[in-house]
């Protein structure tokens, strides 16, 4: 059984892109209509993802407020990026432009200059980024994860299951970021470019999304949202000569044990076989030996 503190954190906004091609709004499936999105420039729907093509204009736009109450937060998105992107290309902005540059707020940045990935949290007296030398230019299928954690002093990102940035000072508030401009695909300074790429889902935690929960978001993909589950069910059956042990994708991070007996001298031996996703399930296949067996599920 997970501990409590690996939880997950609640999910308040998710943007999945799925409205008719042409359409010029997108919905929030979790926070409903007043937390819907809004198309600018040529930015367009598929049905299923958001198209930016990189021009000045052509980003989406999200409801003011989205994160200003918050004191710890999660952004979640995957998304394939353009090759064609100059540097300072913003995947996302939360927060508040004055002026044409950024007063307040949280962005991230696939494609920095001397081609960094850079995430950088300001609010209204101080500022701090987490970095990684290895930009995302020309890449499909990311999935990146931004963790802003001032209670604990963390701003991180991670590229898929991988923490993969370095801090570089420490973490400010949330408090006092007045978002009123929350951005997908365009950046808090008036002079940098517009991003060119997809985006197939957004996502915005309220609090701090642990990495069994990040694995498993990585593991389904942007399609479905499954979420975390500390408590597992394991099932057997029978397909041809093996034994199939079977629990919900939601348990994730869980392994097999096994014990020929649970009489006192016996004892759990994790087993080396790695869990497969089949459907909505982990499985493990394990030749039948027609001799008794017992499993659990270890964490």
């Amino acid at each position: 059984v997970l501990a409590p503190s690996d939880s997950p954190a609640t999910l308040v906004h998710r943007y999945s892109f799925q409205a008719t091609a042409g359409s010029s709004t997108f919905a929030d499936s979790v926070g409903g209509p007043a937390w819907d999105g809004t198309l600018q420039g040529s930015a367009a729907l598929t049905g299923s993802s958001l198209q930016l093509d990189g021009s000045s204009g052509c980003f989406a736009s999200l409801p003011p407020y989205i994160m200003s109450s918050y004191t710890q937060m999660t952004v979640e998105f995957w998304a394939d990026i353009g090759p064609s992107n100059p540097v300072w290309t913003y995947a996302f902005f939360l927060g508040e432009q004055v002026g044409g540059v950024k007063n307040a707020g949280v962005d991230y940045s696939p494609y920095g200059a001397s081609n960094y990935q850079n995430c950088d949290l300001r609010n209204s007296g101080s500022s701090v980024y987490a970095n990684k030398n290895a930009g995302l230019l020309g890449t499909t299928g990311n999935h990146v994860t931004v963790i802003v954690d001032p209670v604990n002093g963390v701003l991180c990102f991670y590229n898929g299951v991988s923490v993969v940035s370095t801090l570089n000072g420490p973490v400010p508030s949330l408090a006092g970021i007045n978002d009123v401009n929350n951005w997908i695909g365009r950046s808090p300074y008036l002079i940098d470019p517009y991003m060119a790429g997809t985006i197939h889902e957004f996502r915005v935690y309220e609090g701090v999304l642990p990495p069994q929960a990040i694995a498993l978001n990585d593991a389904v993909g942007p399609a479905q949202y499954i979420e975390l589950s500390a408590t597992p069910t394991l099932s057997a059956s029978h397909s041809g000569g093996n034994i199939v042990l079977s629990w919900p994708v939601s348990n994730f991070g869980f392994a097999v044990q096994s014990r020929p007996s649970l009489s006192i001298g016996s004892s759990w031996t994790t087993l080396t076989n790695a869990p497969a996703l089949v459907g909505t399930n982990w499985q493990v296949s394990l030749p039948t030996t027609n001799t008794a067996r017992f499993y659990q599920l270890v964490h």
